[in-house]
């Protein structure tokens, strides 16, 4: 599969690809699935009620499990960030992304 990469879960390699929904909101649904079983892994979006994106921007939830993922996605060349953010009630600011196309 073209738009796969390896991810480090917890010092063991696991391949996932990259699959896009779309909220019953609106915007876009980002998660990662594995290869192997097309388990999901991840869901790396958030929808955020109020915040205006393009149809191809998303905003990347980086707290808890998804710790390290946007790193990893940024560095296997699969989103960019846009240099704006949304300030949740809790934690930092969560970046807005958009998917590179591959």
């Amino acid at each position: 599969m073209h738009n796969c990469f390896n991810i480090d879960s917890t010092g063991q390699l696991r391949r996932v690809f990259v699959s896009v929904d779309q909220y019953a909101q609106g915007g876009i649904a980002v998660r990662l699935k594995d290869v192997v079983d097309g388990e999901q892994y991840a869901t790396v979006s958030i929808h955020v009620h109020g915040v205006r994106l393009a149809a191809d921007e998303f905003v990347f939830k980086t707290y808890s499990e998804n710790d390290g993922l946007l790193e990893s996605m940024l560095n296997a060349g699969f989103v960019e960030t846009t240099g704006r953010s949304v300030q949740l009630s809790f934690g930092e600011p969560q970046p807005i992304c958009r998917l590179i196309k591959r």
